[in-house]
């Protein structure tokens, strides 16, 4: 069951001829969704990417679109500071936010539809012409972005059909069940005993298959989780450490910065500061 995710992107990828990056913000999806689709990094990007457009990027991927995520459950088209055309999708839960979707890349048309959401960044006001892109006209992006409302419907379905159902030994295998369950809750409150229940085991059995699947007790798997979600938010964002502590599990600072420097060696603001400075030295060498 736990396939089916990723055999509706491969279709519509396949219809449309587009690329779809997976923007799973709340690990709904996790291992569904195959590791090469979450980062958005086509040949196009990855020039932009090394060219020190990369905070430009990161803006509009992780900040701008993500906080418009409610207006973006019927879909939009998006036109990033390089000039390059994506259709954008949210999907909800009810009020629960799970993912956004992306599709592209397209050298925009010189007339959108006038009835569409269309989100654009700022940063660059005039950006280069996208000439090495295919142009998609306005007709095809109407009829593209229906199919990708399709396929968040049916992400979407799949997730609220699932979530009572995923964890039948039937259909996951164990290693999976824990897997999922530690990323899906990880940064809330997860115990044994809630591990347990949905296993169907006793809290001791609970604690030795952890143990025996993963190497690791739960308190060390939801530590690394929440260590790994921080990283990526340092890395990514521009959210504050008090913020980011508090997306990843730990309401209380002081904790926060004794976890992560227990794990990494140092605080979250160097660790910030280092991954800027890589970022602008590899730019350099790049650009030189």
């Amino acid at each position: 069951m736990h396939e089916i995710p990723e055999k509706a992107l491969k279709c519509f990828e396949t219809w449309s001829g587009l690329q779809v990056t997976f923007y799973d913000w709340t690990n709904s999806f996790t291992n569904c969704i195959v590791q090469e689709r979450r980062l958005h990094m086509n040949e196009f990007c990855r020039v932009r990417k090394i060219s020190l457009q990369y905070a430009n990027c990161l803006q509009c991927d992780y900040l701008q679109t993500q906080s418009k995520a409610w207006m973006l459950r019927d879909g939009a088209v998006k036109i990033c500071h390089a000039g390059a055309l994506e259709l954008v999708v949210s999907i909800f839960s009810g009020y629960r936010f799970l993912a956004i979707l992306t599709a592209g890349l397209r050298r925009p048309p010189e007339m959108l539809p006038d009835h569409l959401l269309v989100l654009r960044d700022n940063a660059v006001l005039k950006p280069e012409e996208p000439v090495e892109l295919p142009e998609i006209s306005a007709e095809e992006i109407e009829l593209t972005l229906e199919g990708f409302r399709q396929l968040a419907a049916r992400l979407k379905l799949w997730y609220e059909s699932s979530s009572g159902k995923l964890f039948q030994e039937e259909k996951m295998p164990r290693p999976i069940q824990i897997e999922y369950m530690v990323q899906e809750h990880a940064h809330g409150k997860l115990s044994l005993e809630d591990m347990a229940e949905t296993l169907h085991l006793s809290v001791k059995r609970t604690a030795g298959v952890i143990k025996e699947t993963t190497g690791r007790t739960l308190g060390q798997l939801i530590r690394e989780k929440r260590i790994q979600r921080a990283k990526t938010l340092l890395e990514h964002t521009g959210h504050s450490i008090a913020e980011i502590a508090e997306a990843s599990g730990y309401p209380d600072v002081a904790n926060f910065h004794r976890q992560f420097k227990k794990s990494e060696g140092i605080t979250p603001a160097q660790y910030r500061r280092l991954t800027i400075k890589k970022r602008n030295e590899d730019s350099r060498q790049h650009s030189g």
